[in-house]
């Protein structure tokens, strides 16, 4: 539960940053760029739970290679399709913006940068799951308070002098930070290493 309430926390910070501290329409900018980003995390949350039950079983009869190489797979994997999702949104974020009008085509540089870092989120792969599969969910609920207290700092320093680019800024620093820490994690408990 802390987990899931954390994630919550995490995912609407810069909506509210952007409520209190800039004006209406970037926050509905900012919703869209999240919809346009929403892929990289509905693949990861398929990814998550298709194969957390694996983790978990392989885990327990010992048979930690297991787990291992389908990580391993699972990361090669989401780096090909993420790469290509991400290409996608640079080449025509224009385009994917003006779809909903040409007020959102302000958001441009703020979809790009938080393409980025909803992109490291999906190729980071499975490691928040593994991490909980495997005893290290505490671990991981830390690196989710961490990383919430430091996207709520960003935000309202970035949001307060930057808007809906500060908002894109301090969700993508977020989540890099968020991932580097669980791919670290999962490299210290486990030897796992994605590339």
């Amino acid at each position: 539960y802390y987990i899931a309430i954390t994630n919550f926390i995490f995912a609407s910070i810069d909506i509210l940053s952007l409520g209190f501290f800039s004006v209406n329409s970037d926050v509905g900018v900012f919703s869209i760029i999240l919809r346009i980003v929403l892929p990289f995390s509905v693949m990861l949350i398929v990814i998550n739970n298709l194969f957390s039950r694996d983790f978990s079983v392989w885990y327990e009869a010992g048979e930690l290679d297991k787990c291992i190489q389908l990580y391993t797979k699972l990361v090669k994997g989401s780096l090909v399709v993420g790469s290509m999702y991400l290409v996608i949104i640079i080449v025509f974020s224009h385009d994917i913006l003006y779809f909903f009008g040409g007020d959102f085509v302000k958001g441009r540089d703020a979809l790009i940068i938080t393409s980025i870092g909803y992109f490291v989120l999906f190729v980071s792969g499975p490691s928040a799951v593994m991490l909980m599969m495997t005893g290290y969910e505490k671990d991981y609920r830390n690196i989710l308070i961490y990383t919430s207290i430091l996207n709520l700092a960003l935000s309202v320093v970035f949001v307060s002098f930057f808007g809906l680019l500060g908002a894109a800024i301090s969700t993508s620093v977020s989540l890099i930070v968020k991932n580097i820490a669980s791919l670290r994690l999962a490299k210290i408990k486990f030897g796992v290493w994605s590339f």
